[in-house]
């Protein structure tokens, strides 16, 4: 155990000393995965697809991570937005939509909450690596409350680019033709509000994760022994018990419920693993104290953090 607390000690270490540079290279990474799983969503061959070619270094992959990585998160969706403005432009109909979707929430909401916005980026890889229910205990423990609406917004998201990339086949562009494009964007905007309302099961999730977030988020800031650690566990049961009694209610629900208890367990588990590098409390070593002053009497609640030192 002490050579583990070590490894930790070391590692965080090792991140606090080069924390700018360490940053840039998650997010480059990270970036990478991004830009990459866009590019081979199937939306169709680009109007644009001259843009694509790699001789052109301002569109590739690589330097949009560098970009990615070394500009602000209100920035980086910009470039974000644009490329895939730039891959659904099969159809410049839905490209518009989607577009113009992305720019109001861009310029409505992640300009004005950053740090929440965030958890849009942790949906995409958390949908991305198969691991959709960290979504709302991240949101719960690292983030305030008021997570809930981003949380909500990244289940609409991902479950936005199934549903676009399905619909880009059936839908006949205008073209050039102005007279006939009035007509396809009104079907096209049909086309959409239809698929989304044929399948709710994404409202459902919405609903479920929001209120795991609050619920882990309430739980994670009392002050009792291991409640970050009662939070998350707490969460995935409520996780588990929302979609079993949601699959008995909603009927229409196409709910895998082995599927959903294992993966919910396995998020648990990653998110205690990342918990591992928060710093560690020594809950058997817990004092109390109790003092007063002229105005207020106040009672303090002391927990020593765990510091791994080399023996000598």
């Amino acid at each position: 155990m002490t050579r583990l607390l070590l490894t930790r000690e070391a590692i965080v270490s090792f991140f606090k000393r080069y924390e700018t540079a360490c940053i840039f290279v998650i997010k480059f990474l990270l970036g990478a995965v991004l830009f990459t799983s866009i590019n081979n969503i199937p939306f169709g061959t680009p109007r644009l697809a001259f843009l694509t070619d790699s001789s052109l270094w301002v569109l590739t992959p690589s330097l949009m991570s560098l970009a990615f990585a070394a500009l602000t998160f209100p920035a980086s969706c910009v470039i974000i937005i644009l490329d895939i403005a730039l891959h659904t432009s099969a159809v410049p109909e839905l490209c518009v939509i989607i577009t113009l979707f992305l720019l109001c929430l861009e310029f409505l909401y992640v300009r004005m909450a950053p740090k929440e916005s965030v958890l849009l980026i942790i949906a995409f890889f958390a949908h991305y690596f198969k691991l959709p229910y960290a979504l709302p205990l991240v949101a719960g423990l690292y983030f305030s409350a008021a997570s809930v609406v981003p949380v909500m917004l990244g289940v609409f998201i991902c479950a936005f680019i199934p549903v676009t990339a399905s619909l880009l086949p059936s839908v006949e562009s205008a073209g050039t033709n102005l007279s006939e494009m009035t007509a396809t964007f009104s079907d096209v905007y049909t086309a959409v509000l239809e698929s989304f309302w044929s399948n709710q099961q994404w409202i459902l999730t919405a609903f479920i994760f929001a209120l795991v977030t609050l619920v882990v988020f309430a739980v994670s800031r009392l002050t009792f022994s291991h409640a970050k650690d009662w939070a998350v566990w707490l969460g995935c049961l409520l996780m588990i018990v929302s979609f079993f009694t949601a699959s008995l209610i909603v009927k229409t629900a196409r709910i895998n419920l082995f599927a959903v208890s294992i993966f919910t367990v396995l998020s648990g588990a990653l998110v205690e693993i990342f918990r591992f590098f928060d710093p560690l409390l020594d809950y058997q070593r817990v004092e109390r104290v109790e003092f007063e002053d002229d105005e207020n009497l106040y009672y303090v609640k002391i927990v020593p953090k765990i510091i791994a030192r080399k023996r000598q």
